[in-house]
């Protein structure tokens, strides 16, 4: 048993070296002055004018309100939209909703680049290409989102709508006086993951934004170059050090809420 224990013990100790082994190396790269290679020596310099560079010498700090304004507003509508959605697929209340729900189902399941020509040619269409409005509109209202929240209003009483029906209460009024403060662990958990896939989506950007001035961190960040074979490692590791900061801490606010939100889910699916 000690054998087996000490196995797991060096295997976790090792998958930790291999997760913190490549922010260590960002670090590294991003204090180095002039840096033009990945590879640096252990003892170099420590410099932070890469740092100064990106931020006061480049578009990265607008990228990143850029990126922050998309994030919560793609969160803000998932929650809006998934709610409603989630709660007609749970509660089977009109024609089709198995139909529905299976629909939903297999979208969940097209990858991102099967439909970025057609979302490409709708965006062009609706002029709203070198728009931020139209990175938000394709991440609106996510599949998994949907699937997250009716499977999670399933499992809340039925019985709270019915007394609310006999009171006189509207769908709506259900919706937002009981089931939306009945969901809010599913809600924390649906915000967090939307931000997070909204912050670090890269194909939308690329293709939908030309325009330096809207482009969004992830794009941006790959902008860091001087020549197609000679990328600035410092520079481009320093903002992406800096653009995973505003993610992070925003886990760590909401950290107990998450822990709050995936345990209650959890005890509700057993």
């Amino acid at each position: 048993m000690r054998l087996y224990e000490a196995l797991l013990l060096i295997i976790g100790f090792l998958g930790v070296i291999l997760v913190i082994f490549p922010f260590i190396q960002a670090i590294r790269v991003s204090l180095t002055p002039a840096t033009t290679s990945y590879i640096v020596e252990f003892f170099a310099p420590i410099s932070f004018e890469n740092y100064v560079h990106v931020l006061g010498y480049t578009l990265f700090p607008r990228w990143v309100v850029n990126t922050l304004i998309v994030a919560v507003a793609v969160s803000l509508t998932n929650m809006f939209f998934c709610l409603l959605a989630g709660y007609v697929l749970a509660r089977g209340r009109m024609p089709f909703t198995n139909a529905l729900t299976s629909l939903t189902i297999v979208s969940m399941s097209i990858p991102q680049f099967a439909i970025i020509v057609p979302i490409y040619f709708i965006m062009a269409n609706l002029k709203l290409t070198n728009n931020l409005f139209g990175l938000i509109l394709p991440l609106a209202v996510d599949p998994m989102g949907i699937f997250i929240m009716s499977q999670y209003i399933k499992t809340l009483p039925v019985s709270y709508e019915e007394a609310a029906m006999l009171d006189g209460y509207s769908e709506l009024d259900i919706i937002w006086k009981i089931i939306l403060p009945l969901s809010k662990p599913a809600l924390v958990v649906l915000f967090a993951t939307e931000f997070i896939n909204a912050w670090n989506n890269f194909i939308y950007p690329l293709i939908l934004i030309n325009n330096e001035q809207l482009l969004t961190v992830t794009v941006g960040i790959s902008n860091f170059r001087f020549a197609v074979l000679n990328v600035n490692w410092g520079a481009t590791m320093a903002a992406s050090l800096i653009s995973a900061l505003p993610p992070v801490i925003f886990l760590i606010l909401l950290s107990n809420r998450l822990i709050k939100g995936f345990m209650l889910g959890g005890l509700k699916g057993t």
